[in-house]
């Protein structure tokens, strides 16, 4: 018997291709995030690639608007008032993103600050937060590059 004939090639397992993003995948991602900033149910999407975050205010519309990035892992993030509408353009500052910013529970510090650099500082207890929050918020608000830290465990 030749052992050639035992020997049979080993199927190849299919390999999995990575699922492309969703809006219903985003929201489950970042649901609980959106919700403590004020997302009504953690956002709505609106199709594949199109996540609907409404604010109950204008006010929070705004904010939401200055801190989230604009497209999330190839989601578009559509910030809108309770009723539907884009929130109207009212100026905002620094601290007061860094106040709606801190609202996710998962930070321990939100500061805008100018030394020793200008900088929005995000502080959190784990750098897998940090990492996570990295995709959510622009790269700069309010004119400030954002920067992340890592809390010393005595914070």
């Amino acid at each position: 018997m030749q052992i050639s004939s035992l020997v049979q090639p080993l199927a190849s397992a299919p390999t999995a291709s990575p699922q492309p993003p969703t809006a219903g995948l985003l929201k489950l991602v970042y649901g609980d995030w959106f919700r403590q900033l004020g997302a009504i149910d953690g956002g709505r999407p609106m199709s594949s690639d199109a996540l609907e975050l409404r604010f109950e205010t204008n006010r929070d519309a705004v904010l939401a608007s200055a801190a989230l990035s604009d497209a999330i892992d190839g989601v578009r993030v559509l910030v809108r008032r309770q009723d539907g509408s884009a929130p109207a353009g009212v100026e905002v500052s620094a601290g007061e993103v860094a106040g709606f910013v801190a609202r996710i529970r998962d930070l321990v510090k939100v500061e805008p600050r100018r030394i020793p650099d200008a900088a929005f500082v995000v502080t959190a207890a784990r750098p897998d937060d940090n990492a996570r929050l990295d995709h959510l918020l622009r790269d700069e608000i309010a004119g400030l590059p954002v920067k992340w830290q890592t809390a010393a465990p005595s914070a």
